[in-house]
């Protein structure tokens, strides 16, 4: 069954992941736009209007190759990040192309402009978002994330902005101890949350002024019920070159997504179980999230392992009414009647 159990895609995803991993350890090597492609992403440029800074943005998109031939929808990483675009997308790419049960990232480079404001916030709900959310096939899944994120400006924008991102991942570390204040002030502010953002993720090493913070946080967080606010402290105690590569935002992401995870054998777990399973993480993060295609093949390659090809033929008719424009998920099916003496 040529479209299912062929290694081509298989042996494509593990080159990337090896690509992507090379970038991670070793950042100092040269890059230029080949490679970004062979991480399976593509670079170009969108100018949208800001009311709230009254001036138009550059925004730079790194998109999946795959965005322009697939119909699935995409989780949106707005990358507010001084690296360059294959280092960024290096660290995704090593996340997302060893996950088939993940939405796929569509990666969003935050312009300096909304980076550098006061008003970042307002910016990005008023300009970003919409623009995104409606030119491009993504579901309202942000994550905010990059090097020019700091451990505190993660905790303010979780507490104050609690709608605008599920996950925010923090690369730069807070230089100076929070002050008690403010610390309770973050503390109610995060305790009080029972939707976004559902995971915090904050880099900081052992000795590190703002660590007894970040303990204090962690675990009012653990003890308060019905917080929904995971808040994760990193150690950024890693050598400097994995550090600049990407290292913190690929473990950040696989802590982001963890709730995705189908831990489950999916052949045991069925079409039924599968979508299930997403049901409730969508209930849970306040987003309706479809079923990953990838993981709707791993599903039907499970059935045809078990020679079940009644489901079987269930599944894959599933995807392509799920995936009317994806050739993939059809031709699936024209080999799902085929294994079956169908043909015709």
């Amino acid at each position: 069954m040529t479209g299912l159990m062929n290694s081509v895609r298989r042996v494509a995803r593990l080159a990337v992941v090896v690509m992507a991993t090379v970038l991670l350890v070793a950042p100092a090597w040269a890059v230029d736009g080949d490679e970004l492609k062979a991480l399976g992403y593509a670079s170009h440029q969108e100018s949208v209007h800001c009311g709230v800074l009254n001036r138009d943005l550059q925004v730079k998109i790194l998109s999946p190759l795959a965005y322009n031939w697939d119909d699935e929808q995409y989780c949106v990483l707005y990358a507010m990040d001084s690296r360059s675009d294959e280092q960024v997308a290096a660290a995704v790419a090593a996340f997302d192309n060893q996950r088939d049960d993940v939405l796929p990232i569509l990666i969003v480079r935050v312009p300096d402009a909304v980076t550098q404001s006061a008003d970042l916030a307002d910016c990005m709900a008023g300009t970003l978002f919409p623009f995104v959310e409606a030119d491009y096939r993504v579901v309202p899944y942000r994550i905010l994330a990059g090097n020019r994120v700091d451990a505190r400006m993660a905790l303010t924008l979780g507490a104050n902005y609690s709608n605008h991102f599920h996950s925010i991942l923090a690369e730069a570390e807070s230089t100076e101890a929070i002050p008690a204040d403010q610390l309770e002030s973050l503390i109610k502010g995060l305790t009080a949350q029972t939707t976004f953002p559902r995971t915090i993720c904050a880099a900081t090493m052992a000795g590190a002024p703002d660590l007894p913070a970040f303990q204090q946080i962690a675990n009012a967080l653990k003890t308060r019920p019905g917080t929904t606010v995971r808040f994760v402290v990193q150690n950024a105690d890693i050598p400097a070159d994995q550090k600049e590569g990407g290292l913190l935002l690929y473990k950040g992401l696989i802590g982001t997504f963890s709730d995705w995870y189908v831990k489950k054998d999916v052949g045991e777990l069925g079409l039924e179980g599968v979508q299930t399973h997403y049901d409730h993480l969508g209930d849970m993060v306040g987003v309706e999230l479809p079923v990953p295609q990838e993981l709707i093949n791993r599903l039907a390659r499970a059935l045809l392992d078990k020679s079940d090809y009644v489901k079987l033929l269930n599944v894959l008719k599933f995807n392509a009414v799920k995936h009317p424009a994806s050739a993939k998920a059809h031709a699936a099916l024209g080999q799902g009647w085929e294994v079956n003496n169908r043909v015709r």
